[in-house]
């Protein structure tokens, strides 16, 4: 007869049995789930992460009905990568066994753990940072530098430039470009060297678009190769850019250095937890290079937000966006503007009083804010209806049906997904939002905006394009 004290040793999982404690430090696995009996408090059901990604379960047998250890084949199973939360949802907690020491409460102060996050649904926050494998990264690369070398190709080995691209000796003046508020262009130019062969400064321009459009992407989550290869060809072959390499192309490289800090700056805004910090910082280097691509992070955002609306984001949730994005923008201005004053008192340059100088942003005496406001928020429409192109009938066409299709596209996907009035309302905001945000900089320079300064409207057919992405069926 076995005794009474041997009974009881067998009754336990066999893990017990053989005096071997769970390896909480080794553990490969979530132990949410384990089936041997133990009873986790409910507080507990996010607990227990494991190492790697969440991405797949391989046969339905993540427990041990058995309790024995898991299937060796188990190894590459479910392995969450970065979903576990440093000092968030830390807690002690008491593990329960109801069948085996229920009675015994007091011997179970050796199984008081920390426990931590587990990694959650795969689209959570944070999970991870940059999502695109390189298959994904390479495709983008080429259809960028199909769209982009095919419509600037020839300027880099023609000598047909004209306006300030004849300066191809690098002879820019940077006090110049100082008193412009564009005081990294000299530090950009120290670092990159003096390069005056057109097609390295295009090859260097090409990198910094494509890094840009493969942010874009990436935010977005875009899928079909059509629809990066739209995104591509709007973002590569728009007016501002055939302007920029037809008149500025000694400068284009760092221009879409100030484009790609404006998409860095939306994208670790959004991806990283603390990423407010940081995003401002990025966007004053944007304007540092070039101001007029910062409403490129504003239109960015106000199309994120649509996209957080249909993803059925609360109202709340997309108030608290949408301050947190403009908190943002006003941090990255403002931390500009305290930069530029502190440039101008160390190098004794004053902001330039020309037609795009520095020197009257601001200041709107003699002029009506609302007649400013009226025409900034016209001057896009104005701009698509009068294409400066071989075809503006047909070119303005296209822009009136994606205009169309965008509202129709948000209005069926807001209906579709049973998106709550409240939250579509504000959609709808953001929307009316993105022709202003475009072209704030009209505002602030009292109707100053010439080609090289309306990016941002090309980037706004990024919209219909994801939109068109969300429309197509789950494969």
């Amino acid at each position: 007869n076995l005794s009474d004290k041997t009974k009881e040793k067998l009754k336990q999982p066999f893990h017990k049995i053989i005096c071997i404690e769970k390896l909480d430090v080794v553990y490969f696995l979530p132990r949410t789930d384990i089936y041997d009996g133990n009873l986790k408090f409910s507080a507990e059901r996010n607990d227990e992460a494991s190492f790697r990604r969440a991405v797949q379960f391989r046969q339905n047998d993540s427990v041990q009905p058995d309790r024995f250890l898991k299937d060796i084949h188990l190894i590459v199973g479910i392995l969450p990568r970065c979903g576990v939360e440093r000092n968030q949802f830390i807690e002690i907690s008491f593990r329960i066994f109801a069948r085996h020491y229920a009675v015994h409460l007091l011997e179970l102060f050796h199984q008081i753990g920390f426990d931590v996050q587990t990694a959650g649904r795969i689209d959570d926050q944070d999970v991870c940072l940059f999502r695109l494998d390189r298959r994904a990264v390479g495709k983008i690369s080429l259809l960028t530098a199909v769209f982009y070398f095919s419509a600037y190709f020839y300027r880099f080995f023609t000598l047909g430039y004209a306006h300030d691209s004849l300066l191809i000796d690098q002879s820019i003046d940077m006090t110049w470009q100082i008193q412009l508020g564009r005081f990294l262009q000299p530090v950009y130019l120290l670092f990159r060297g003096d390069i005056a062969v057109p097609y390295l400064i295009g090859l260097l321009a090409y990198l910094y678009l494509a890094a840009a459009i493969c942010l874009v992407v990436d935010l977005l989550s875009l899928s079909s190769t059509l629809s990066i290869s739209l995104v591509c060809m709007a973002l590569c072959a728009n007016t501002t850019l055939t302007r920029l390499h037809g008149t500025f192309h000694m400068m284009a490289d760092s221009y879409m250095l100030a484009l790609l800090l404006s998409v860095l700056c939306v994208f670790v805004a959004v991806r990283l937890r603390h990423g407010v910090w940081l995003a401002p910082v990025l966007l004053c280097g944007s304007a540092a290079l070039y101001q007029s691509y910062v409403p490129v992070a504003t239109v960015f955002f106000l199309i994120l937000l649509v996209h957080h609306a249909l993803d059925g984001f609360s109202f709340r949730a997309l108030l608290l966006r949408g301050v947190r994005y403009l908190g943002v923008l006003i941090a990255g201005l403002v931390f500009y503007s305290l930069c530029l004053r502190v440039v101008y008192a160390l190098t004794g340059q004053t902001a330039a009083d020309s037609y795009n100088g520095m020197a009257g942003m601001g200041n709107f005496e003699g002029y009506s804010i609302v007649d400013l406001l009226r025409r900034a928020y016209l001057f896009p429409f104005e701009k698509m209806a009068r294409p400066q192109t071989a075809f503006p009938r047909a070119a303005a066409a296209a822009y009136g049906l994606l205009l169309l299709f965008s509202l129709a596209a948000v209005c069926y996907l807001l209906h579709a997904r049973r998106i709550a009035l409240p939250c579509a309302a504000l959609t709808f905001v953001f929307l009316l939002l993105v022709p202003f945000g475009a072209d704030f900089i009209y505002l602030l320079s009292k109707g100053m905006v010439h080609d090289l300064m309306i990016y941002a409207f090309f980037f706004c057919a990024v919209l219909p394009i994801s939109l068109a992405d969300r429309l197509r069926p789950p494969a």
